[in-house]
């Protein structure tokens, strides 16, 4: 699935049209460069998700919890400051992803090998325009 995107609104419909395609998916990869905007698709996600709770960047905290009435937990990772898989481990990274709940993973590169079923959503940047690309697959050698 290829998306452009221009507005915010758009933005909105690609969340519901995410979950409406991949109703079974669980495990989210979101890959794009720095501000492209994974943070703020992840939040429309969550918002189509039924949270309404406020929702930010787990930067510094590497894992926020938002719950939505409808659909239990959440979990959305931000992993660019994690150091080591081993750090993911002490985390309980595992559990997380096999828990069933929501899982939104930014910067998912050092987890690799925690992931067994995940959708791939990666953010380019052409100008203001973004190109979504929805699939189940990822080449980490190209991210």
């Amino acid at each position: 699935m290829n998306w452009q995107i221009e507005s915010e609104d758009q933005l909105q419909k690609l969340a519901h049209a995410i979950l409406e395609r991949f109703p079974k998916e669980r495990v989210f990869l979101l890959i794009g460069d720095m501000g492209s905007g994974k943070t703020t698709l992840i939040k429309q996600i969550c918002t189509a998700l039924g949270v309404v709770s406020a929702m930010g960047s787990p930067s510094f905290a590497v894992v926020n919890e938002y719950f939505s009435p409808e659909r239990g937990k959440i979990f959305h990772f931000d992993l660019y400051r994690v150091k080591s898989d081993r750090e993911l481990a002490e985390l309980g990274f595992s559990e997380y992803l096999e828990s069933g709940h929501y899982c939104f993973i930014e910067w998912p590169d050092l987890g690799k090998d925690f992931y067994d079923d995940f959708l791939v959503v990666q953010i380019l940047m052409q100008g203001e325009v973004r190109r979504i690309i929805v699939s189940k697959d990822v080449n980490y050698e190209s991210t």
